[in-house]
């Protein structure tokens, strides 16, 4: 498998989260809603601990599969 997909849309996610405070857990006052865009705003740094987390995964996923002999295979 060449791919591996841990979030779906994090864009989304973020975005409906913790630029717009439609889903839980996000509440921007104006400040940050402003600044969401600089690279310390609020839109970049959960996108970056995403990534982060999803190459975690990813090598996880990886070294589990190597050391098992098998393959994950999910959703298609």
């Amino acid at each position: 498998m060449d791919y591996w997909v841990v979030f779906n849309e994090p864009h989304v996610f973020v975005i409906l989260t913790y630029c717009a405070g439609a889903w839980p857990g996000g509440d921007p006052n104006a400040i940050e809603v402003a600044t969401s865009a600089l690279p310390t705003g609020v839109y970049n740094q959960p996108l970056h601990w995403m990534a982060i987390a999803h190459a975690e995964a990813y090598d996880y996923i990886h070294s589990e599969s190597a050391l098992k002999k098998t393959y994950i295979q999910k959703g298609i």
